[in-house]
């Protein structure tokens, strides 16, 4: 498939505490690059983005992006790709601007409200060996429970170690594990009408919520157009561990617009 000027531009968003979307696509986005334009951007509080002065909930964070868009020029329509915290945003990116939206493709999107809490006290104990530099020396040793795409790339290691669970990230994940699920109702109840639509989900997540599989096929009912696949051999970074499926499913979503 050869690059195009009349396909719509593919907008990838990242999942929570994903350190810079530099690493996060880094096996997605130049393939992608290769066929149409191609935007990922970091949310406020990572990778370059500067901190931001309000909450961060989803609503705040698609009202920024909106904006960046804007001001960027980038008018869309967009294929919406969005990972796990990034997959209920692009959910609601769609349903609050659906004449910008051509297609949507979720990779274990969360279920906000249904994330395991984190105590206050867990977030001290790991900024502490982030300011220690504990945590510095536990990614040295291969010890660090982070994704190979984040530590393989130095810029992104570098964020992780410098702005791991600052105050947007854990403003981010109070969002995710406390919000209750009225907004996700909202947007599932109401819909995105026709949208094509591609669902794609680990079994990683059956360890957490054992209900996964049928939550995520609830979300068959955002589009009268949807479709679900469930990815073997992925971890949650289904983008990291199997990417061809993911460029796959954004090329039929792609072919789909036409």
């Amino acid at each position: 498939m050869e690059k195009q000027t009349n396909l719509p531009t593919i907008l990838l968003e990242s999942g929570s505490g994903t350190p810079s979307s530099v690493s996060d696509w880094r096996y997605v986005q130049p393939e992608l690059a290769k066929i149409t334009r191609v935007i990922s951007y970091d949310r406020a509080g990572y990778g370059w983005s500067g901190n931001a002065h309000n909450d961060r909930t989803s609503e705040q964070i698609i009202k920024d992006l909106h904006k960046l868009l804007e001001v960027s020029g980038e008018n869309g329509p967009f294929i919406l790709v969005g990972h796990s915290f990034g997959g209920f945003n692009m959910q609601l990116f769609a349903h609050r601007y659906p004449k910008k939206v051509a297609g949507l493709v979720l990779l274990d999107s969360s279920l906000v409200g249904k994330s395991p809490e984190i105590s206050d006290s867990a977030l001290l104990l790991q900024q502490s060996l982030r300011k220690l530099g504990i945590m510095r020396l536990m990614g040295e040793l291969g010890v660090l429970p982070v994704p190979e795409a984040v530590m393989s790339d130095k810029r992104s290691k570098e964020f992780l170690y410098r702005n791991f669970y600052n105050k947007d990230q854990k403003s981010e994940l109070k969002f995710i594990t406390t919000t209750d699920e009225n907004l996700l109702s909202i947007v599932q109840k109401e819909g995105l009408g026709d949208i094509p639509t591609i669902i794609l989900s680990s079994r990683a997540e059956e360890k957490e919520h054992k209900d996964w599989q049928t939550s995520q096929d609830a979300l068959l009912q955002l589009s009268t157009n949807s479709q679900r696949k469930i990815v073997e051999h992925s971890s949650h970074y289904i983008h990291h561990d199997q990417p061809k499926v993911v460029i796959d499913s954004i090329i039929d979503v792609l072919e789909k617009t036409k």
